[in-house]
């Protein structure tokens, strides 16, 4: 559904979502912040953070109470961003992608029909109507956005190569492809090595005799890098060439055989990361664009605090 990737994306690149615990003694109904006339209520700010909770899959009750505050005030700064957006396009819908209604009404009541998040949303009191302006919200920070991106030039070939070239640690590569066999008798462990030494087939001694889950495919554990493995295992894995054997290496596991199938050592070529390079540093300057143009607004239209 094309509005989920619309304010998914957003959050990540505009938003500063951070968690936060509402206490039940706040008084909901209070005037804690104004942007021109828009006023923004303690029980907005409440329900704003909990459906943000809810769509990262974070449970508030378990952060400390101490961190409340200083996280209150950040994603109010977040809320009051988002109401100055809404100013800024004067709140007029027709800036806002053909379909936009229907997907929001689509999102709106496939949350009535799943009955976990229809009883977070009864439970924190969040109705369909602020649901409706928190997505409502969400295109609209989607729209600025892309008006942003608009107004933004393009990254020049030289600078996504002078990344490249004054960050290498960021594109290091060390990691092994590999298969093994997995048992917890030492003596079969030396049988099976044998085997193998003899021509016998990897994969189809790994589904006779492995006792872990992969077994059924072989052995195969796919592609990983350091630390990803218990320290012996990942000791004997790096230190093979590709299609060499190991020894039986034991671990807290059992008994091993490592079939390494491919390495990759060494730095990314640029031709394989220059458009992931290019995204980072378009996201870099939509952010920059993004904090001018928020500061622009919210001191056009005033911001007050009063909570």
């Amino acid at each position: 559904m094309k509005f989920k990737k619309t304010w998914v994306g957003l959050l990540i690149v505009a938003m500063v979502f951070t968690m936060f615990a509402c206490g039940d003694s706040k008084d909901e109904n209070l005037v804690i912040a104004k942007v021109g006339e828009e006023e923004i209520t303690q029980g907005q700010l409440d329900r704003y953070v909990q459906l943000f909770s809810f769509f990262q899959g974070i449970d508030l009750k378990s952060l400390p109470e101490e961190s409340i505050e200083g996280i209150e005030a950040t994603l109010l700064e977040d809320y009051i961003s988002l109401k100055s957006i809404e100013l800024y396009y004067g709140k007029d819908e027709s800036v806002l992608p053909e379909g936009y209604n229907e997907d929001i009404d689509e999102v709106i009541d496939q949350i009535g029909k799943d009955q976990v998040a229809n009883a977070y949303m009864k439970d924190n009191k969040i109705s369909n109507e602020f649901l409706n302006n928190f997505f409502l919200g969400q295109y609209f920070s989607s729209v600025f956005i892309d008006e942003l991106k608009g107004d933004m030039a393009e990254i020049a070939e030289e600078d996504i190569k002078s990344f490249y070239d004054n960050n290498q640690s960021l594109f290091e590569v060390d990691e092994v492809t590999a298969k093994h066999i997995l048992v917890e008798d030492k003596e079969l462990a030396e049988d099976i090595l044998a085997q193998l030494k003899d021509g016998a087939d990897f994969g189809e001694l790994a589904a006779e005799h492995g006792t872990d889950a992969t077994a059924s495919n072989g052995g195969d554990l796919g592609t990983f890098g350091r630390n990803m493995m218990v320290p012996e295992f990942e000791e004997a894995a790096f230190a093979l060439e590709v299609g060499e054997l190991s020894d039986v290496v034991e671990t807290q596991f059992g008994y091993h055989i490592i079939l390494v199938t491919d390495k990759n050592q060494g730095i990314e070529s640029f031709e394989d990361v220059k458009d992931l390079i290019k995204n980072k540093l378009e996201n870099d300057e939509i952010s920059k664009l993004y904090n001018i143009k928020i500061t622009e607004i919210r001191n056009e239209f005033g911001v007050e605090y009063l909570g």
